[in-house]
Parts: structure tokens; sequence; C-alpha cells
């Protein structure tokens, strides 16, 4: 905690903006089990998709694709959501936002679909809440003859 002083801002695009920084801290480690170099994710066992990654990023592909071309968003976007303890998806969003409400609705409409349970995330033997960063890259080309 001592180092937090020396942190800096977020950047996007040179502009520094509002971010929030998380971690996993647990306390009986920090407290009465800790050691020089400790970190917590030594000791974690990351959420899983059935079937993997790839699995993940195909079924994403499947049921999006359609989704971002029929509202024309194109360029680097990012998903973000949790897992909870019990593998379910949770407060999901997408940044930078998209600032059309039935998009919004398609949006959660269509995650609702990715309804496969996850494995979730282990400290040790525990369930934990997981952070899923999902980044892509859409692009939608139209040609009118």
């Amino acid at each position: 905690m001592k180092n937090l002083k020396n942190w800096k801002p977020a950047e996007v695009k040179g502009g520094k903006i509002g971010a929030l920084a998380e971690f996993i801290l647990y306390p009986k480690d920090v407290m009465s089990n800790y050691k020089l170099g400790y970190n917590a994710e030594n000791f974690v066992v990351f959420a899983q998709y059935p079937k993997g990654y790839e699995a993940f990023r195909k079924d994403f592909h499947n049921e999006f694709m359609s989704l971002f071309q029929d509202y024309h968003i194109n360029g680097d976007v990012n998903l973000e959501f949790y897992i909870d303890q019990n593998g379910i998806i949770s407060h999901p969003r997408i940044y930078p936002e998209i600032r059309d409400h039935k998009f919004n609705v398609d949006f959660l409409r269509t995650l609702s679909r990715l309804k496969k349970t996850w494995k979730p995330s282990l400290y040790g033997s525990i369930p934990i809440k997981q952070k899923i960063l999902y980044p892509m890259n859409f692009s939608t080309n139209f040609y009118e003859r």
C-alpha cells in the first residue's frame, strides 16, 4: 500500500481519464501468511468457459456479429463482465459506451444467449468473482450498387 502514491492516471488517446483499479487481496494471506513477493494470482484458477476460450470466441462471434452489423458498430469495442461464484455472467458493459437504448437492450438479449455456465474462478478451493475483459475490433463494410 505504501507505493500507491506513484500511480499515474489512465490515458486514452493522450487524454487523462478516471479509472478504477481492481486487484485481489486476501486478508489471511496479507496478515498472517505474508511472505515477500506475495502474489495472490499464484493461488487463483481463473474462470473457464465450457470447452475453453476458443469456444467462447466462436460463440461470441456467432451471436454478436449480426448485432454489430445491424447497428453499424465499427472499431475497437471492449466487453467487460464478471463471472460470479456460481459461474454466471453478471454486470456486463460495453465501452466506449454506445448511447443507443435499443442497441443496449439487444446487446443484453444477445448476451443472454451465451447462457452456458462457466467454471468459476477459484482461490484455493473457494469460488470467487472474476472480471473478464474481452477486447474486440469490428469492421462492417457496405457496398451499394
